[in-house]
């Protein structure tokens, strides 16, 4: 088990002020980037049941927490993705994007055996330049460059582009689709 410290570090919600203070009083630090990859086990020769549960400690356990919290932490789980991220910190004064911090959570997510499958929810919200449609449409393209290498599925739930506030709001209902999709998916496949 990891100390609780370390869990906080990468957990915490560090825009909301009175957790920053109860974090920073415990004497939490924040954590930004967890790099750790993990063994291909199927690889190794292993399988059945419980086989994760096995590797469920120390650098498994800190990329779980990691991912959980894309908005703060950025979780790396295969060392191929370390060049892309070093380049986006460059472009942004030592900075990882919330793109790719987010693609990452949910890569890392995906290979874990007991996930089967990711939903990716959210709204495109219209701004004063075309931005929303890069965002959109680079969402999508790796929401499926996801699915295609880990096997699984990925639903894209995420409304716009070029909607006001209000009609975001209006469409929350639509996120449904797209968990039943994924549902559907996992069923499927567990068929086949």
């Amino acid at each position: 088990m990891l100390h609780p410290r370390i869990h906080g570090g990468l957990l915490g919600d560090w825009s909301d002020r009175e957790q920053r203070e109860e974090l920073e009083r415990q004497g939490v630090k924040r954590i930004d980037m967890v790099v750790v990859e993990l063994p291909d086990l199927l690889q190794a020769g292993e399988s059945g049941p419980g086989l994760q549960d096995r590797f469920e400690v120390g650098g498994a356990a800190v990329l779980r927490s990691a991912a959980r919290n894309p908005e703060w932490v950025t979780a790396i789980c295969d060392l191929s993705d370390f060049p892309a991220v070093t380049r986006d910190m460059d472009s942004r004064s030592g900075r990882v994007g919330d793109e790719i911090r987010k693609r990452l959570a949910i890569k890392a997510l995906l290979k874990r055996d007991d996930i089967d499958g990711v939903v990716i929810l959210g709204a495109v919200i219209e701004g004063d330049t075309e931005h929303d449609d890069v965002i959109i449409s680079h969402a999508s393209r790796k929401a499926i460059d996801l699915a295609v290498e880990l096997e699984k599925p990925v639903a894209l739930g995420i409304t716009g582009p070029g909607m006001s506030r209000l009609q975001a709001e209006a469409r929350i209902e639509r996120a449904k689709a797209a968990v039943e999709s994924v549902v559907k998916q996992i069923k499927r496949l567990k068929e086949i």
